[in-house]
């Protein structure tokens, strides 16, 4: 048995995908693999992802969202970190960030600290780009923007801690595609951009 944990932000939860977003293809695949198995494998995906959740929302959250899931027999376990989008807004002015790049990096660590309490196996995602002619700024927060450039800083952070947990790279393989064909609010993947995901995420785990 292996239970399958993302903790995340609305890429991860699958805003706005009619499919449920690449966490829901992940278990739609683990489902198949239990079927043709004749139920002799068990994979439990929960998907953990919350609109408009940064670092500090995730920090906050995780281990009451995972100790009400834990089973006392897994053979696996394993824990996806998939934020950042949300902490690398920047106001409109240009002078403040959603949650400062220091902030980020140490709510970063303290997560992967406590989850890797409960596992060995703990991934963390890259943060996949934004389409700025769309974000700049939010249509819907209109104080704050998304642009590549905080993404790409916010990034960093991410790949110097990589080697606290294993990184799935997500946003080099966005950025080959049109922007518009994987994002299509300007934040949110598109169905084809979980797509892209789905199938990197599941090549990482191998199960």
């Amino acid at each position: 048995m292996s239970q399958i944990f993302i903790l995340g932000d609305s890429n991860a939860y699958g805003c706005w995908d009619e499919s449920g977003g690449w966490v829901d293809r992940l278990k739609q695949y683990y489902h198949k693999k239990i079927i043709q198995s004749n139920y002799s494998v068990d994979h439990t995906i929960y998907n953990l992802g919350v609109l408009g959740d940064t670092s500090n929302d995730v920090l906050e959250r995780y281990k009451f969202e995972i100790g009400n899931r834990l089973s006392d027999y897994p053979n696996e376990r394993i824990i996806i970190i998939a934020i950042g989008t949300n902490d690398s807004m920047l106001s409109v002015q240009g002078n403040k960030s959603f949650v400062d790049i220091s902030e980020f990096e140490n709510n970063l660590k303290k997560l992967i600290g406590g989850c890797k309490e409960l596992t060995d196996k703990v991934y963390i995602l890259d943060i996949p780009p934004v389409d700025e002619s769309k974000t700049k700024p939010i249509p819907w927060f209109s104080d704050w923007s998304y642009t590549n450039d905080e993404v790409k800083k916010y990034n960093e952070v991410i790949y110097r801690l990589a080697g606290e947990a294993s990184l799935i790279k997500i946003n080099s393989e966005l950025v080959k595609q049109n922007i518009q064909d994987v994002i299509c609010d300007g934040v949110h993947l598109s169905s084809k951009g979980h797509e892209i995901v789905f199938e990197i995420v599941k090549d990482h785990l191998q199960i």
